[in-house]
């Protein structure tokens, strides 16, 4: 749990004829949240297992920005949770280990302001590696980062008695390779 003192973000607003966006302190926030994690080894619940290590987390988030009439008066870029959950298998007898990543963020509203809010699309990253130990001080990495690229989707939209405008952004994400050589010094 945190209390938030002066929150400040971007609100538009209309000034003479113009529409401009700017800095305000839109009053105190709250926040809180809960974060559960979980790893074991697969041998250590089935007999036999192969060797094979799995993790997994949650997170809940809520948070509430006083000055800003609900519903969704969120703070800015905070979903209600994610969840992410991994495996490594490590091949017996050799120096190799696999393994992967899996993390969604569920899609949001963001309500900025009385006449604005922002929306985020759920978002859904995959990653995976191959790791070989050369040494017991060095090893070689090949790590692919969202593997299965998805477009983000993103929005804003502002009512007033004026004016009813909408915007979408479709992002294209793609995969991001790496190879890496790790030595322990």
């Amino acid at each position: 749990h945190r209390d938030i003192s002066d929150y400040m973000r971007s609100v538009t607003a209309l000034e003479g004829a113009d529409y401009v966006s700017r800095m305000q302190n839109v009053g105190d926030a709250v926040t809180q949240g809960l974060e559960l994690e979980a790893k074991m080894r697969l041998s250590d619940v089935v007999t036999d297992a192969p060797p094979v290590d799995l993790r997994a987390n949650a997170s809940v988030f809520q948070s509430r920005v006083k000055g800003v009439p609900g519903p969704d008066n969120r703070l800015d870029q905070q979903a209600a949770g994610t969840v992410n959950l991994g495996v490594d298998y490590r091949f017996r007898g050799t120096p190799i280990t696999v393994g992967g990543n899996l993390n969604w963020t569920p899609g949001y509203t963001t309500r900025i302001s009385e006449t604005q809010w922002a929306e985020q699309g759920s978002k859904t990253v995959g990653d995976a590696y191959i790791l070989c130990f050369l040494s017991t001080n060095a090893q070689v990495r090949l790590t692919a980062s969202n593997f299965a690229p998805r477009d983000y989707l993103t929005g804003s939209r502002y009512e007033d008695s004026a004016l009813r405008e909408t915007s979408e952004t479709n992002a294209s994400s793609y995969i991001n390779w790496q190879l890496r050589l790790e030595l322990k010094l």
